[in-house]
């Protein structure tokens, strides 16, 4: 402790020299250019109370008005700045956002917020033109929030799918300006009516300032490709290039690129990413999805099979199945080209030809329907119909893209080669010729899954996406198995040859990958691996998701069985995933598809979510807003009150851009404007005191009633809003300040404002706040007040101070108490560090700006105005290195405003001379470009349990409290209060903690906390008083740090019985006196403001007057 408030005030004390009372007539012109505010008469408690209520009434007839104007300006810049998995609040929706700032999921809450439906109004199911209709409606009315420029020309519609419960889902690919954007997508979920219910995203935003034009032609990429993946000089395979736009989720920065495809052979058709700035090869893969660990086995073709064949004329038949998808109308002849497209499941011969070479495939025939055949075509025709019937009876799907697509199967592939595969660009699938896979059923199965799966959520078959391709394939080759025979045994590729390359879904760390290398069972075993192994372990990795499926199906003690398992995983696959799709989504999307079909039994979904669990996929946290933050790497901006022609307008300069403009068309009051800590949001009280907002580009949005409002503040991260409301008759400011939370509404409150007494004389009252200003955890609002109040001897003063309001806890503090010869005003903070405060301090002669620190006690003059024409309105910059401060020049017109610039050190003291910053502004507050990141942090839970639930009268009650660190920073300065029932006498008290009898409350000092390290207490009490009661503890930091400020409350209650004393007070479970002896001046109960050492001040609540509007 270097400082405390008596320090502080011995300073001012000196710094003024007096000069009279703040309240007299010579410094009343001082007040009112400082606050440009009416006259407010002493207040009454009556009117106090009659101001609240009135002031409730109001607020609750337009409660979210605000908020809706301040989310709407937010989305245009919150979701830029927003991390994985957290969730995002805008009207109507639900949001969780993902890797690349743009939201992963957004689910309808209030369909009342969703565009007019012509779909909706249809009798029968709407059709595909009014679907489409509809999703553009949405895709128009959300672009803000989807941060695309253009949805209807970025976004290109794939196609539509409609499932068994009459939901229409249309998926879509993302492009700019003709680009398309790889790996990308999104989905619209819409209801039997039409209605969009949901959206699920992998995309990244309008990349608009990426260069389109490549400084490498294609011819250059080829050679780059195919140089990376050492194709023989003088060969030239089949091959394309397409620009591409990349952007890698692990830093989201877009790039234009050369997507390449060289066709090596049927088993290589290689995919080359390379940037077409620089030519440099980004990374390949192999786009044919197979078995890369084969197993091998005994084909089971002893006993003849049922098949379907073509019958070209008598003596002539083929293996083409023309009859069990239905043949189309006009098909003639499938033998002949050109071959069918849809309708018939055709199976050819390779004739052992490589798979590097033109195999030239023919059809398999036979002089006989009943024998004759290649046993290995039998396998592959029996087989493949099969997994179509499974699909198309268990799941309503036709076909690989249920439109009927005709499937071909090439059997005999090479020589010696063990594998399958399914090549996605030809919708074929391969079989080699040294195992029995085209006669082994799960393996068959596996193969035409990887065709439904191209042709649905298109996962890329590298790392986790490719992973989570394996695996369903895995799945659903399991799940045919079981469907067809009746049961199945969770190893993949029994039927083959050689058990050892088989995968075990019950326990794969039962085989292994690579020597001493066991298959993961679980996240924390995920293989980390090069896209050139594997695609970075896509074989390997999908055990993880095998064994979540397993134990969903009939492995955990409340499974859910084979069939509902495996619906739930198909419909997570064809309707919510997309091609970059990771486990993470997949959990989403496997508990979202539970919901769907099982919407009145909840254990299923609870089911998935122990499944996933169990394999340490967990759900992603949302991402908590960090409450201490680094400071953005970029220019200083500014916004300024501009004087023109007699009145006030907002002008804003970014030096990075050199952009200096005026910022509003609508003429302001002469206050300081809220500004977010980027600068996208700023808010003003207009020159008819209506409350206004204007967006970073340059939307102007007013609420349309003038005389209502007298001040605002805006929090850095533009996540809530205050302000001070006047009344329009009287034009008076009202005692109060109403605050409002974009993400949270139900935490919007107006509260009543008080003060603490000079001394003995003065009454407790607020006339109304001034200037404010948020914290950069958003957990205090300091502000300043004009304090009216009749003295002893009959006078009627008026002093301005500075106090802190506490967000959470409803409680204030006060800075430093009233001083009738000096005040005190324009309290400014740190976006970055909650204990940085800049604020300005007068007296009749003088005005001077302060930087002080609330933690160390540290405070420092650094400016001393010319003029008191102008108050200073002090601010610190965009990384508290300097503060700007408002200023007037002289010239030979008269005089003139600037902003001033006074560098400061680590230690606040000034650097070399103030300099003026910008010419002609007022009121100026500092912002900067760019994205808020956070710093580690502690974060402090606590939590209590009492040792019984009823208690005889005198009956010793004890409360054990735990107090736990789980952030990754050590935790200082912890304080533990424990407030205890009316009449309830503390018996022992932990060490480090001291007894306020007169405000029921201990208070204990505890030691540092380090990550994971936790403290216990015990607090014990005897009461006689009979009832119900609880017992309230609360941890707070100097730090002022902690993310989750939820868990910083613990509450247990407790039952007195069997005693004859009076019943408990008035005042309910906590048997707190009546309220009438907890409001008023002075004294030590709940309500009154007491002053505080200054490295106190953001760490002791005090309780203080509020009422909840909702």
């Amino acid at each position: 402790m270097k400082s405390s408030n008596i320090l502080w005030l011995a300073l001012l004390a000196l710094a003024l020299p007096g000069g009279g009372s703040a309240g007299d007539s010579g410094s009343e012109p001082l007040l009112d250019s400082l606050r440009p505010l009416y006259p407010a008469p002493e207040v009454t408690a009556a009117t106090r109370a009659a101001t609240a209520e009135e002031t409730s009434e109001e607020f609750r007839a337009s409660a979210g008005e605000i908020g809706r104007i301040l989310r709407e300006l937010n989305a245009r810049v919150t979701m830029a700045a927003a991390s994985e998995g957290e969730r995002q609040a805008v009207p109507g929706l639900e949001v969780e956002m993902g890797p690349f700032g743009t939201p992963a999921t957004i689910t309808v809450t209030d369909s009342s917020s969703m565009p007019e439906s012509e779909a909706a109004s249809t009798a029968n199911l709407p059709n595909e033109t009014l679907l489409r209709q509809e999703a553009a409606a949405f895709l128009a009315k959300y672009r803000t929030l989807l941060r695309l420029e253009e949805p209807e020309r970025e976004l290109r519609f794939t196609r539509l799918h409609r499932d068994g419960k009459g939901h229409s889902h249309l998926r879509y690919t993302q492009s700019y300006r003709g680009v398309p954007v790889w790996g990308t997508g999104l989905i619209l979920h819409l209801d039997r009516r039409g209605r969009v219910t949901s959206m699920d995203g992998k995309y990244i935003p309008s990349p608009g300032k990426i260069p389109l034009t490549p400084q490498i032609d294609s011819a250059r990429a080829v050679a780059a490709a195919k140089e990376a993946l050492q194709v023989p000089a003088g060969t030239t395979p089949p091959s394309s290039a397409t620009l591409v736009i990349h952007a890698d989720h692990r830093n989201g920065t877009p790039v234009l690129a050369w997507k390449v495809i060289l066709e090596l052979s049927l088993a290589r058709h290689m995919v080359t990413l390379v940037d077409a700035g620089s030519g440099e090869v980004m990374f390949s893969y192999n786009d044919v999805r197979h078995e890369s660990v084969p197993g091998r086995g005994k084909d089971a073709l002893g006993t003849p099979r049922d098949l379907t064949v073509w019958k070209e004329r008598e003596g002539e038949y083929y293996l083409l199945d023309a009859s069990s998808m239905g043949m189309p109308d006009d098909m003639v002849d499938p033998m002949v080209p050109p071959y069918p497209a849809r309708g018939v499941i055709r199976i050819l011969d390779a004739e052992n030809r490589h798979w590097q070479e033109d195999l030239k495939p023919i059809p398999i025939g036979s002089s006989s329907a009943e024998s004759g055949w290649l046993k290995d075509g039998v396998g592959a025709a029996y087989n493949i119909l099969k997994a179509y019937n499974y699909y198309r009876d268990t799941h309503n799907y036709d076909s690989l893209d249920n439109n009927k697509r005709s499937i071909v199967a090439i059997v005999r592939v090479g020589k010696d080669w063990a594998n399958a595969a399914y090549i996605p660009g030809y919708g074929e699938i391969l079989f080699g010729d040294s195992d029995y896979f085209s006669s082994s059923l799960d393996s068959v199965g596996h193969e035409y899954t990887h065709g439904v799966t191209s042709n649905t959520s298109g996962l890329l078959p590298i790392e986790q996406s490719g992973a989570l391709g394996e695996s369903l394939s895995d799945i659903f080759g399991e799940a045919i198995e079981r469907a067809v025979t009746g049961s199945n045994d969770w190893i993949v590729g029994t039927k083959l040859r050689d058990p050892d390359h088989a995968r075990n879904m019950k326990q794969p760390d039962k085989l292994e990958w690579s020597l001493g290398r066991p298959y993961p069972t679980k996240m924390s075993e995920y293989e980390e691996l090069p896209l050139e192994n594997d695609g970075g372990g896509a074989h390997i990795n999908s055990s993880i998701i095998n064994r979540a499926f397993y134990l969903l199906a009939e492995g955990l003690d409340n499974a859910i069985g084979m069939e509902s398992a495996a619906r739930i995983f198909y419909r997570a696959n064809t309707i919510y995933l997309l091609p970059g799709s990771n486990f993470a989504d997949m959990r989403r999307a496997a508990i979202r598809a539970a919901k769907d079909l099982y919407p009145k039994e909840s254990s299923k979904k609870e089911a998935v979510e122990d499944a996933f669990d169990a394999v340490e996929v967990f759900e992603v946290p949302p991402a908590p807003q960090p409450p201490w933050r680094k400071p953005i790497d970029a220019e200083d901006s500014v916004v300024t009150i501009i004087p023109r022609d007699g009145r006030f307008y907002l002008g804003r300069r970014e030096k990075a851009s050199g952009d200096t403009e005026y910022l509003t068309s609508t003429p302001v009051q002469p206050r300081r404007p809220a500004v977010s800590a980027n600068g996208d949001i700023v808010a003003f009280i207009s020159e008819d005191f209506d409350l206004c907002f204007v967006g970073t580009n340059g939307l102007e949005i007013c609420l349309n009633k003038p005389g209502r409002y007298h001040s605002v503040a805006i929090s850095p991260d533009a996540k809530a809003i205050s302000y001070v409301r006047r009344d329009p008759s009287t034009r008076e400011a009202l005692p109060l300040i109403c605050v409002e939370w974009t993400d949270s509404p139900e935490d919007n409150y107006c509260y009543l404002l008080q003060s603490a007494g000079m001394d003995g004389s003065l009454l407790n009252t607020v006339a109304y706040a001034g200037a404010m200003d948020f914290t950069a955890d958003n957990r205090y609002i300091f502000y300043d007040a004009l304090n009216r109040a009749t003295l002893a001897n009959g006078k009627l003063v008026g002093v301005w101070s500075i106090y802190a309001l506490d967000l959470v806890s409803g409680d204030t503090v006060s800075l430093f108490p009233p001083m009738k010869d000096i005040g005190l005003a324009s309290p400014s903070l740190s976006n970055l560090n909650p204990a940085l405060i800049t604020f300005e301090a007068f007296d009749a002669k003088d005005n001077l700006v302060y930087v002080g620190n609330l933690e160390t006690g540290e405070l420092v003059e650094i400016a001393r105005t010319e003029t008191k024409a102008i108050p200073a309105f002090p601010a610190l910059n965009g990384d508290d290195t300097a503060v700007i401060y408002s200023n007037v020049e002289t010239s030979p017109k008269g005089y003139y405003p600037s902003l001033y610039r006074q560098e400061i050190g680590k230690t606040l003291q000034p650097r070399e001379e103030p300099s003026e910053w910008l010419s002609g502004g007022l009121a100026g507050v500092i912002y900067r470009r760019g994205e808020l990141s956070m710093t580690p942090r502690a974060d402090i839970k606590v939590s209590q349990e009492v040792e019984g639930k009823e208690f005889l009268a005198d009956a010793t009650i004890a409360f054990n409290v735990t107090v736990a660190n789980s952030g990754p920073a050590s935790a200082t300065g912890l304080v533990l209060y424990g407030n205890h029932p009316w009449r309830w006498q503390p018996l022992s008290l932990p060490d480090g903690c001291e007894q306020n009898g007169a405000a029921r409350r201990i208070t204990c000092q505890l030691p540092e906390l380090k990550s994971g390290q936790q403290k216990s207490l015990q607090f014990a009490y005897r009461t006689t008083t009979k009832g119900e009661f609880s017992h309230r503890v609360e941890v707070a930091s100097r730090q002022a740090l902690d993310p989750d400020s939820d868990n910083n409350v613990s509450y247990a209650s407790v039952k007195v019985v069997d005693n004859d004393s009076p019943p408990r007070d008035s005042e309910g479970e906590t048997g707190a006196p009546p309220a009438s002896t907890r409001d008023g001046g002075g004294g030590g109960g709940g309500g009154a403001l007491i002053l505080l050492p200054l490295f106190l001040l953001l760490w002791l609540p005090l309780r203080h007057c509020r009422f909840q509007l909702r």
